[in-house]
Parts: structure tokens; sequence; C-alpha cells
């Protein structure tokens, strides 16, 4: 039997440039089928937001599971699709867009560059990032107290409002300390030091929880269905309750 004798071509690039090893990373994720996100992250903005992230001890994932490998805490790791599902909803104020169809984010090149822009400060996507972190510890910790006062009812024995509320309670924050619905993307960047009170997570998860069994009782939908809509964003901000509010502020 002969033995076949083949050679494989390698190319090696030697470089301690992180633009040049971005450009070659880029330019070799082309060759097979990868997430949207891997794309985007050699773009300049992304590195921008990397470093400021760092620069407060943070940590922006532009490469999957960098951060996690390195030993930094995982409630301080934000992935690429993570940070664009937080923006659209909190600056967008479209959180059913960020739980529906988050892909899409990163796969519509108006939609991306939308959410990453130069007309965003740092600060603001740092403020997006902390607070979507702070809600997932904050509601965790209200679905394992045995005292919590939500108004679930039967409609939520098949869903979470933990998993599916989220996006909706992050906008839901800014509206009431902003004390408007209408808020533009300039007005998130007045209160990116803000710092959001239990108090005001617990009564405007309650307000929200209670927006959406209104809801899906309305439109006799499921709520799994219900959340999803753009409609129900419409609802629960024609129905919000606001009044001004006192918060405080961690600049």
């Amino acid at each position: 039997m002969l033995k076949e004798e083949r050679a494989i071509l390698i190319k090696i690039v030697v470089t301690n440039d992180p633009e040049t090893r971005d450009r070659v990373i880029k330019a070799t994720n082309f060759q097979t089928p990868i997430p949207p996100a891997s794309l985007k992250a050699t773009d300049p903005i992304q590195l921008d937001i990397e470093n400021f992230f760092l620069s407060h001890e943070w940590f922006y994932d532009r490469r999957k599971n960098y951060y996690k490998n390195t030993g930094k805490a995982l409630d301080r790791i934000i992935s690429i699709p993570y940070l664009a599902q937080s923006v659209i909803a909190i600056v967008f104020h479209e959180p059913d867009i960020a739980r529906s169809r988050p892909s899409s984010i990163l796969k519509k090149d108006n939609d991306y560059k939308r959410v990453f822009s130069q007309k965003i400060s740092l600060e603001v996507y740092l403020f997006c990032a902390k607070t979507m972190k702070k809600l997932e510890s904050f509601i965790r910790g209200v679905a394992s107290s045995k005292a919590s006062n939500l108004p679930i009812n039967e409609n939520w024995k098949h869903a979470s409002p933990i998993r599916i509320l989220i996006f909706h309670l992050g906008m839901l924050l800014v509206v009431k300390i902003l004390n408007k619905t209408d808020y533009k993307p300039k007005d998130v960047e007045t209160i990116k030091g803000i710092d959001f009170s239990d108090e005001l997570m617990n009564t405007t998860l309650y307000e929200l929880i209670q927006l959406t069994n209104d809801y899906v009782k309305l439109k006799e939908l499921p709520i799994n269905i219900g959340i999803k809509q753009k409609d129900f964003v419409t609802y629960i901000l024609g129905h919000v309750i606001l009044n001004n509010l006192n918060h405080k502020s961690t600049e």
C-alpha cells in the first residue's frame, strides 16, 4: 500500500499590533459561517467600548469568553449581543425587539449602525450594561423571596417575569426617572449616572406585571406571545403612572 504525501500551506502572521490582528481575524472569519456579533467585533467602536468598560472595571466581551477564561467576574462581563439588546430597549425604548428578535439587531446593517453609533456616548453604553446587570440581580432576589407580593396569577404558570420582562423593566425605569414616555436618546445621556433604588425597581416591576396582566386579558393572548408585540410596548407606555421621583446619582 502506497503512502500518500500531502502538504498543507500555513500562513503565520506575527504581530503585537491589535489593529493588524483584528484585520487578520476579520478577513479569516469571512471564510466560515460565524455569529454576526463576531463579524462586528473588530469594528473601531467595539474596541472603544471595550477599552472604556475596562477603565471602569467592566469587561466587554468582543472575543467570546475571553474575559470569562481570564477569570473575570461573570456579573461584570457584557457580550456584544447583550449590549445591543440593552441599548435597543433602554435608549430606543424597543424592548419588544430586544426580547423577540435580538439577532436581527446585529444582522441588519442599519439596525447595527443605529445601536452602535458615535452619537451615543460611551458612558451611555456602560449605563445600559450596568442597568441590565443590576436588574438581573434584583429580579433574581425578588423571585427567590417567599415574601414577594408581585401580582402573579395563573396566567404566569408557563412564563417567568424574570426572563421575559427584564428589557421592558429597563425601559420603564428610564421612563420613571425622566418622567416622560416619549424620551429621546439624548435624554438618556442626562441620567447616565443614575443608581436605581430597590424601592423604585420593586414598584416599577409590580406595575409592569400588572400592566402585563391587563394587556393579555384585553387581547386574550398568552403572556409569552403578548409581551413580544410592539402593541404591548405602546400599551404600557400609554398606561404607566408618571410622577416626579427622587433619585440618586453615582457621579
